[in-house]
């Protein structure tokens, strides 16, 4: 992982999402962006340009030096390391400011914090997460504010067994080499899908052709209550992360994304398909 971006407000949400960068940083030895958007009030944006320009240069040096503080205060790391980097930009919408800032650096991964024990489909259609998770041209992490962080030992894939699925699990083999994590694939099925078996076999035979990563396994979860299936497999397993494919169109595999109402502390990792074949992969350098 050459490239991680971190972007907070300075809330208590974001302070968790920030220890996941840091910590994932110092597994892979990359480089870690720091970044914060400021709202200049459209009331000032109307004042002279004399005036607008001295405004915009004072909240700037506020907002950076905040930015460094935040950053020492819950790390304990030193702000002038060589790997680490400060930005402060103006924009009205964080979304459109964050994902400027993820290409202009060329980033392999943008890492967010959200709201509270939030439901995983309220993370998901959250109006900034979705956002950056749809247009982002890489792989985007997106940390619950009540995460404590653990490294990612056993991940869960959530699989529609095509080709793209494959795509990810690739890519995301060398992520989980990182911290020699197990990658438990699962599909979420009803008990009327049944072209089932034959869809799993050939999956598993094409994921075998193209991946010889020794730690993966299956887990395949039939019911016509998903939502309950899924909250009671999440239950019985101890986690780390959360991947999923976003869709450009149906979001996430099958829409089932309406119904995941339970709550989640996991942090969830999302890739898209507008960005297969990938530019760039996790990976140890």
């Amino acid at each position: 992982m050459n490239r991680i971006l971190y972007a907070t407000d300075f809330s208590t949400n974001s302070v968790q999402a920030l220890k996941y960068a840091f910590e994932l940083r110092n597994k892979t030895d990359g480089e870690l962006i720091i970044v914060h958007t400021a709202d200049i009030p459209t009331l000032w944006k109307n004042s002279q340009a004399e005036t607008m320009q001295g405004v915009e240069s004072s909240i700037s040096a506020h907002n950076l030096k905040k930015l460094k503080e935040f950053y020492k205060e819950h790390t304990g790391g030193n702000e002038s390391e060589e790997y680490l980097s400060f930005e402060v930009r103006e924009d009205r919408s964080t979304a459109n400011s964050i994902l400027n800032m993820a290409q202009d650096f060329n980033v392999d991964l943008v890492v967010l914090g959200v709201k509270g024990k939030s439901k995983l489909k309220e993370i998901l259609m959250g109006s900034t997460a979705k956002s950056i998770i749809e247009k982002a041209k890489c792989t985007v992490l997106t940390v619950p504010t009540v995460a404590q962080y653990n490294d990612f030992k056993h991940i869960l894939y959530a699989a529609d067994f095509n080709e793209n699925d494959i795509e990810v699990i690739s890519n995301l083999t060398s992520f989980a080499k990182i911290y020699d994590a197990t990658i438990t694939i699962t599909h979420v099925s009803t008990l009327q899908e049944t072209d089932l078996k034959t869809k799993y076999e050939w999956f598993k035979e094409k994921l075998k052709e193209r991946i010889k990563y020794p730690k993966i396994e299956f887990q395949i979860l039939l019911s016509d209550n998903i939502n309950n299936k899924l909250q009671e497999f999440f239950t019985e397993n101890a986690f780390d992360l959360i991947v999923m494919l976003a869709h450009k169109h149906n979001w996430i595999h099958g829409d089932h994304v309406k119904n995941m109402e339970f709550h989640t502390t996991i942090p969830l990792m999302s890739y898209h398909e507008k960005n297969i074949p990938f530019q760039s992969k996790l990976k140890i350098n």
